[in-house]
């Protein structure tokens, strides 16, 4: 069988196949949410599944090649030049347009932002079969790709920063001159592409005492790979298992328990989403560390007055809710 499919259709056909057997990628540009949306966060351990993707154009985001294993995932690769979207396995194959990201599948409840369209095709073991050809193809991208090591993984994380500071245009480049520091709403409305892999969260209260003292209890068994589980934050309350499924790595928390406004910078370090959802744990971070660009043009935290009044009218819309850089940007639009 072969069909032509596009928009939601595709999208649900990129994860039927993902789904099965023998999973091979040769698709281009990896974003943000992609080893947790497409392999439930569990890509690094499936011994049936290939990827190869591009790193040469800075479109792939360095932070999820460490989500599907990089450096230590022998069957992480790349191969410099490859914009192909091919996905493969014994359930059968889907060519087109999408990148796995956001904005090619989607990983949000609105779908992808992109227009995309593509070709869905079941297996069949018959000489020159679309299924056939494909593995055949894929093949031969295998052998001609390498595996993204300390090194390769190193020059990724370049190319994309160097790709994001070349968003802002002439001045932004890594190592160039110093641009004016606007508030951070305004990057975030402006290009909200240099925050992708990024969310934003409005909180109000802290978690009841109690509520986070049973979720240690709980949880401390199952968090082996911490020391000491009582120094990081806790979010918990509100949230879906489908909320925390999509927690990036990286976020940034707008605090405002009275009138005074608070942005602090964290790092996922686990969520446990079952059929109750659970705690949610993290790190402060210093407030800069993001990397280049943004390093150079984020406010300064004292200025984040700035924002305030605005921010203040978010809360009172966003208040539990965490967004990507995007859905910020049209909320700072209607706002």
């Amino acid at each position: 069988m072969v069909k032509f499919v596009s928009g939601a259709a595709l999208s649900a056909s990129i994860r039927h196949v993902l789904a099965g057997r023998n999973a091979r990628c040769a698709a281009a540009f990896w974003g943000a949410g992609a080893a947790e949306q497409l392999f439930g966060g569990r890509a690094k351990g499936r011994r049936d599944l290939r990827i190869v993707c591009d790193i040469s154009m800075g479109g792939t985001n360095p932070g999820e090649l460490a989500e599907l294993g990089a450096p230590r995932n022998p069957r992480l690769h790349y191969r410099d030049g490859l914009h192909a979207k091919v996905y493969l396995s014994d359930e059968g194959v889907v060519i087109g347009s999408a990148n796995p990201s956001d904005n090619g599948v989607g990983f949000q409840p609105e779908g992808a932002r992109h227009i995309e369209a593509g070709v869905f095709a079941s297996r069949d073991r018959r000489p020159h079969s679309p299924w056939t050809d494909a593995c055949r193809w894929f093949e031969r991208q295998w052998r001609g790709s390498g595996r993204i090591d300390r090194d390769a993984l190193s020059r990724a994380r370049d190319l994309w920063n160097r790709r994001r500071a070349a968003a802002l245009g002439a001045g932004a480049a890594v190592g160039g001159p110093r641009q004016e520091r606007r508030s951070l709403l305004t990057l975030v409305r402006e290009n909200p592409r240099l925050f992708e892999g990024i969310g934003f969260v409005f909180v109000r209260r802290q978690t009841p005492m109690a509520e986070r003292k049973a979720a240690l209890a709980r949880d401390r068994n199952e968090i082996a790979s911490f020391a000491e589980v009582r120094r990081y934050e806790q979010f918990g309350g509100g949230w879906t298992v489908r909320d925390y499924a999509r927690w990036p790595e990286y976020f940034l928390e707008f605090w405002m328990p009275a009138a005074r406004i608070s942005i602090i910078r964290h790092r996922r370090i686990a969520a446990l989403p079952v059929a109750r959802p659970r705690m949610l744990y993290a790190e402060r971070l210093p407030w800069r560390g993001l990397g280049p660009p943004l390093d150079l043009l984020l406010p300064r935290k004292v200025s984040i007055e700035k924002d305030a009044r605005l921010i203040r009218a978010l809360m009172g819309k966003h208040a539990g809710f965490l967004l990507s850089a995007e859905q910020l940007a049209k909320a700072i639009a209607r706002a």
